[in-house]
């Protein structure tokens, strides 16, 4: 049912070393909270609440060359040379790019997860004049910044939307609490005077607070009609992600490529996650054994 799928958006290091690897450049690792030489592997993932399989990548070039980067030109036109060039470009225009691509091939989805990083108008303009009137969902985690909203007539940041929210309501099972608003979303790209911005669209910020701790979460929903505890319920679907990131560099030699050219690396990740899904195939066969059995039984055979 295409009610439960889902596109899941992440990125992950891909380090690289040497010094004639083309369009080599410096990335911020904000897990480790380090600097690290390589690209960011931006990854699509298409899941069906069972399995996730990964559908679209790029290997990101960044902008803070290394000093030993090598600036490779490839023909104009070849898929090489498209690759590199689209892998030039920011991180949210490299995702919209995916889930169009997603569309011309007519993947059956109703959610799109991505964690706070690719929130900004450009994007959300792009969910809420394409994705929206076709019945997609965005629901993404958001960052306790400076950005403002518009409710009540008023220009609020987070914290005091939090304030305005009023008091928590509780569920039961899990202990969670939880309450939420219906703000107006502005474009923050049109004018630097909150009141001349235009608006994007409406949507749904929903606070959790988990027991035992502190600190709330805020995650928004273009559905403001989706429940609170339904909105978190499906966004902890894009915990798949990171357990494919990890698969992929426990069983399948992510970071085993020793190529320095650039059109080698991409077919190499490639060839990578084709033999991924491959396995996921055989999971499913095999009622959902790990993936580390799996391997090791056809590495057998």
């Amino acid at each position: 049912d295409h009610e439960d799928c889902t596109l899941i958006f992440d990125d992950t290091s891909k380090v690289k070393t040497g010094s004639k690897t083309d369009f080599l450049s410096w990335f911020f690792d904000h897990c480790q909270n380090c600097y690290f030489k390589g690209y960011q592997n931006i990854t699509a993932l298409w899941s069906n609440c069972k399995s996730a399989i990964p559908i679209d990548f790029e290997l990101k070039i960044g902008k803070n060359r290394t000093k030993h980067s090598r600036e490779t030109s490839y023909q104009k036109g070849s898929h090489t040379g498209q690759r590199a060039r689209f892998a030039k470009q920011s991180k949210t225009s490299i995702v919209i790019s995916m889930i169009k691509r997603a569309n011309q091939r007519r993947l059956p989805y109703k959610y799109i997860l991505w964690d706070s990083w690719y929130n900004c108008s450009q994007s959300f303009s792009f969910v809420y004049k394409k994705l929206l009137p076709a019945g997609k969902v965005l629901i993404s985690m958001l960052k306790n910044g400076s950005q403002k909203y518009k409710y009540n007539e008023q220009y609020l940041n987070l914290k005091q939307l939090y304030r305005k929210a009023g008091k928590w309501q509780h569920e039961r099972t899990s202990g969670i609490k939880y309450k939420s608003l219906t703000v107006t979303l502005l474009d923050a790209s049109g004018s630097r005077i909150i009141q001349d911005r235009t608006a994007i669209g409406e949507m749904k910020i929903c606070f959790f607070k988990y027991p035992n701790v502190r600190k709330w979460k805020a995650i928004i929903s273009t559905d403001t009609e989706l429940a609170e505890i339904e909105v978190l319920k499906i966004y902890l679907r894009r915990w798949a992600v990171e357990c494919v990131f990890k698969e992929i560099r426990q069983y399948f030699g992510y970071d085993q490529s020793k190529s320095s050219k650039y059109p080698a690396m991409v077919a190499d990740l490639t060839i990578r996650y084709v033999f991924y899904i491959m396995f996921c195939y055989r999971k499913v066969q095999n009622e959902n054994k790990p993936m580390g059995q799996i391997v090791l039984e056809f590495y057998q055979e």
